[in-house]
């Protein structure tokens, strides 16, 4: 894998969020969402950055919660 593309980040306004990431985001009080992101995989998938309050969530192409790290 030397030298190969694992992902591409592009930025994204917060309304290009998927609905159900924004119901997450909401539902758990998490903040306004400062940053936003669609990476999309060499396998083909996608998923969906939001960082909110000094932290990065992470969810489906679906907009379904995986995890969150600190950013």
């Amino acid at each position: 894998a030397k030298g190969e593309k694992l992902e591409v980040e592009k930025e994204i306004k917060s309304t290009q969020l998927p609905a159900a990431a924004h119901q997450y985001i909401t539902k758990h009080k998490s903040g306004a969402i400062k940053e936003a992101s669609k990476i999309e995989k060499t396998n083909g998938e996608t998923i969906y950055e939001a960082e909110v309050k000094g932290q990065e969530l992470y969810f489906d192409a679906s907009g379904k919660f995986l995890h969150s790290k600190k950013s």
